[in-house]
């Protein structure tokens, strides 16, 4: 008898790039259809071409770092990843996403005051969430590496056990 969860793995498998790859484009063109053409393209009014270019700007970032964050991913002889790879994966693909968005937006938005105080408010919330990143990452650096290494080293326990005889 097979094994539901078995035909499920031989489906999608963590240790192939290529559905790595599959699973980010589904995922863009699952977002481009249900949330970027109803309210972009149907809602506000803008072109589908801009709205296919502006998701694009997000999504091939994404493709670019996936092959970093697959070499962090977690396997038999590194059962926890490697943590700095995939913090470093993440950052850089936000800031590529959101440097590759402003530059779309800095192309293809008009330019009058209106807009270009809406880019100066974009800017600056996107520059200060990264602000705040940064600074949370600096204050709880050594938390976050306690963490790590309780992890890897299998000292923290699992939620739910209770320490009853």
């Amino acid at each position: 008898m097979i094994d539901r969860r078995e035909i499920g793995m031989s489906i999608i498998n963590n240790d192939r790039l290529l559905h790595w790859f599959a699973s980010v484009i589904f995922g863009w063109c699952l977002f481009f259809a249900v949330i970027c053409i109803p309210i972009f393209h149907v809602w506000l009014g803008i072109p589908l071409d801009r709205v296919a270019i502006g998701t694009g700007a997000c999504c091939a970032p994404q493709l670019l770092f996936l092959p970093l964050l697959y070499s962090a991913r977690n396997t038999t002889s590194r059962p926890y990843g490697i943590i700095g790879r995939r913090i470093a994966a993440v950052i850089g693909f936000l800031l590529l996403s959101s440097l590759s968005l402003f530059w779309y937006i800095q192309t293809q938005w008009p330019h009058s005051r209106a807009a270009n105080d809406n880019r100066l408010i974009v800017l600056f919330s996107i520059l200060g969430l990264y602000a705040l990143m940064a600074l949370c990452a600096v204050v709880f650096r050594k938390a976050i590496r306690r963490l790590a290494i309780g992890i890897q080293c299998g000292s923290i326990s699992e939620e739910g056990q209770s320490s009853e005889s």
